[in-house]
Order: C-alpha cells, then sequence, then structure tokens
C-alpha cells in the first residue's frame, strides 16, 4: 500500500492506537451514561430502550464529524452572502 510506504510504521502505529483508544472511550463513556441514567428513565418512563445504547457506540464518533461540517458550513455562509 502506498500510504503504509509514505509514513514511518511508527505514525501508522500511533493514528491506529489513538483511534482505538478514542472508541473505546466513547463505549465507555456511553455505556456508562447509559446504565446510570437507566434506573431513572424506568422509574419514570416505565420503560428502558436498550437500542439507545448500540445507536450511541454505533453514531457517536460520527456526531463530531457532523458538528465540524455544521460548523465550517455556518463559518462558509457567514462570510459569503
Amino acid at each position: 500500500d502506498r500510504l503504509e510506504a509514505a509514513l514511518p510504521q511508527s505514525l501508522l502505529v500511533k493514528c491506529y492506537d489513538g483511534m482505538k483508544r478514542s472508541l473505546r472511550d466513547g463505549a465507555v463513556t456511553s455505556t456508562t451514561v447509559w446504565l446510570t441514567t437507566a434506573p431513572l428513565v424506568a422509574w419514570r418512563f416505565h420503560f428502558v430502550s436498550f437500542s439507545g445504547l448500540l445507536l450511541n457506540i454505533i453514531l457517536g464518533p460520527w456526531i463530531g464529524v457532523l458538528l465540524w461540517v455544521g460548523y465550517l458550513w455556518l463559518l462558509v455562509h457567514a462570510c459569503v452572502p
């Protein structure tokens, strides 16, 4: 692969490890928040949705990307009438 040949191996390993750590931390945070709030939601609404836990883990990384795209969109439209 040309990308592997162009970048030092240690940089690729660091990027991969950073992405794994970020995804793991996001999954742990999402699960912790869900487990903490699930009893309160069950007490108030008498229902707990397990799909929220899975969707947070899957869609969580995309939220940051979408936020930055939105910020860029607002900046461009503020500068270009």
